[in-house]
């Protein structure tokens, strides 16, 4: 069944979605746009609350440190990926100067030279005006689709960013993550080495065994490859860096903090509020509304269309004469419409209308993956919280066993096994710490761009 015209869809109702759909047209109510709407009003309050958060605006106001932001910077101008997104808004905005020209008149001017056999050659000049009128305003939506499609484009090239931008700062924290460890490992292999020549002097003097000394051989040389390994892990991490910010290897030149810079918690306030913000989610309204415009010029493709042709032009042996004396002219008006064409324009109408319909539920999924990232990281910081304050106490207790049971086997009172175990408990606990420290600002700045923090200004 045909819808009715005129057949408009409306704005969003966040103000954000307003501002943006604003100069496209004002638009009455229809039945995608509400659905849409209401899905997103449907959301009243997050399932977390918070403590200690702070309003800021971009994802660098979370992690207050001028490489960090260097880093950034650099990406957002020299990132291949992103300068494609770049390119791909360009398109759409040519795009729409050639959905808005079809409003205006074509001229076009021809020169010809003719010449038949025996006899002297001739001009022939023509100037030749044709302007459709859109008495169905099918031409004006399709200029409306273009411009969403700008929109669309646009909040595209945001979004990749805002994702940019979080993915550089994960893997600067990634890197110190593995900087830091390096240092916890060089630590464990410096006690394991101790343990070793004191073992390999208690052996000699014929205070142990064998099978001690072994043991302690096997720990220290165990701890050399996860060092190794550690390593690597870091030139690694540094590697992925360049590429993020669109550099080689060798130009990367960073500088890394002893220990874990902090990252502020974006403060998270109503979900309508938050999500309008999310330049994914004005994407995939944009593309709502520019598909719905596309259902109307699907559909009054339908319709008769009305054009004006003019003509201007004439002939002579003399291109000075054809261009500049007096010529003829003609003008006509016509009403054409389709009569048979194989099914091809309700076919072309009933694609629109599913291209349409399938654009909300594109809407519907984004919306629903938003929601749930919010409440992941949201959930997330309140269960990093915990777990780094229980490994911490952990922790604690690990270092103060640590120190009895090196007197005690100092003493002789318990054997190497019974030591390596405690130190590595103790060492296990300070990877551990690091890695939750690592996850739990990893995750703040995962909620900066769930709740649509900016890249930049």
């Amino acid at each position: 069944m045909y819808p009715s015209l005129p057949r408009r869809t409306r704005t969003a109702g966040t103000a954000l979605l307003l501002t943006m759909l604003s100069g496209c047209s004002a638009m009455t109510p229809d039945d995608l746009a509400p659905r849409a709407e209401h899905a997103l009003q449907k959301k009243s309050r997050w399932q977390y609350t918070q403590q200690n958060a702070e309003s800021v605006v971009r994802l660098t106001d979370l992690i207050d440190i001028p490489d960090v932001i260097k880093l950034v910077t650099r990406s957002l101008v020299s990132n291949p990926g992103l300068q494609q997104v770049r390119l791909s808004m360009m398109k759409a905005h040519a795009a729409r100067v050639r959905a808005d020209s079809a409003s205006v008149p074509g001229v076009s001017l021809g020169i010809y030279k003719q010449r038949q056999d025996r006899q002297e050659s001739n001009y022939l000049s023509t100037l030749n005006v044709s302007w459709e009128i859109d008495i169905w305003q099918k031409l004006a939506d399709s200029s409306r689709a273009a411009q969403l499609d700008v929109v669309s484009s646009e909040a595209s090239y945001r979004a990749a960013r805002n994702a940019l931008a979080a993915a550089v700062i994960r893997a600067w924290l990634e890197s110190v993550l593995n900087a830091r460890l390096i240092d916890i490992q060089t630590q464990r292999l410096n006690v394991l080495v101790a343990n070793e020549d004191l073992i390999t002097m208690r052996y000699r003097s014929g205070l142990g065994d064998l099978q001690s000394l072994d043991d302690a051989r096997t720990a220290s040389a165990n701890g050399r490859a996860v060092l190794v390994e550690y390593k690597e892990s870091l030139q690694r991490s540094l590697r992925a860096l360049a590429i993020l910010t669109g550099e080689r290897y060798t130009d990367l030149s960073i500088s890394l903090p002893e220990d874990f810079p902090n990252v502020l918690l974006a403060l998270s306030t109503v979900p309508e509020q938050d999500l309008a913000l999310r330049p994914d989610l004005q994407q995939a309204y944009a593309d709502i509304a520019a598909a719905d415009y596309r259902v109307n010029v699907a559909f009054k493709n339908l319709l008769p269309s009305l054009s004006l042709t003019g003509t201007y032009g004439d002939t002579g042996r003399d291109l000075g004469d054809v261009l500049f004396d007096s010529s003829a002219w003609s003008l006509l008006a016509g009403i054409t419409g389709p009569i048979f064409n194989g099914g091809q324009l309700s076919s072309d109408l009933e694609t629109a209308e599913l291209t349409a319909e399938q654009a909300l539920w594109a809407y519907q999924e984004r919306l629903l993956t938003a929601v749930q990232e919010v409440n992941d990281a949201l959930g997330s910081e309140q269960s990093l919280q915990g777990q780094l304050q229980h490994v911490e106490q952990a922790l604690l207790f690990a270092e103060r066993s640590l120190i009895n049971y090196q007197q005690k086997y100092r003493n002789g009172l318990v054997d190497i096994l019974d030591l390596l175990l405690v130190q590595q408990t103790a060492f296990n606990l300070q990877e551990r710490r690091a890695q939750l420290r690592f996850q739990r600002l990893s995750n703040r700045v995962d909620l900066g761009l769930a709740l649509g923090l900016a890249a930049s200004e």
